[in-house]
């Protein structure tokens, strides 16, 4: 296990904060999955990929909400006015059509418990926000 990771998995234990799965990829990348129940009834994944050198990490939220044809340009348009809001984060539409939350960060086995404790808050919170405009803009 990266020490990365090993420090955020502690950092989260000391907090309260839980996460549900961790595992080397095939990659060397070291995953630890929090998962996070929304106010909105919603729940989703918070990945977070640590890097091999130990000196970065990557987050992501997949499928945080998802588009079809029809609303596709209204999602687009959503999705840059949520870039230009939340500088934390960048939201994209994928292949798939899946509404993702990415950021990436520079980290030390040192910073790595505070640092990813609080991406994980900024990320809640965040989506807490989001969500609601992405669903309203998706449904109506």
């Amino acid at each position: 296990m990266l020490r990365t990771a090993r420090e955020f998995m502690r950092a989260c234990d000391a907090s309260g904060l839980k996460y549900k799965d961790d595992r080397e990829l095939d990659s060397g990348k070291y995953l630890v999955v929090c998962g996070v129940n929304g106010s909105s009834g919603n729940s989703y994944d918070v990945m977070f990929l640590f890097d091999q050198d130990e000196e970065s990490v990557g987050l992501r939220v997949y499928g945080l909400a998802k588009c079809n044809r029809d609303s596709y340009a209204k999602a687009l348009l959503k999705v840059n006015a949520l870039n230009d809001r939340f500088r934390w984060f960048k939201f994209v539409i994928d292949k798939d059509n899946d509404i993702n939350m990415e950021m990436d960060a520079v980290i030390t086995p040192r910073t790595s418990g505070d640092v990813c404790t609080e991406l994980l808050r900024r990320c809640m919170s965040v989506a807490k926000d989001a969500y609601p405009e992405l669903m309203r803009v998706l449904w109506g």
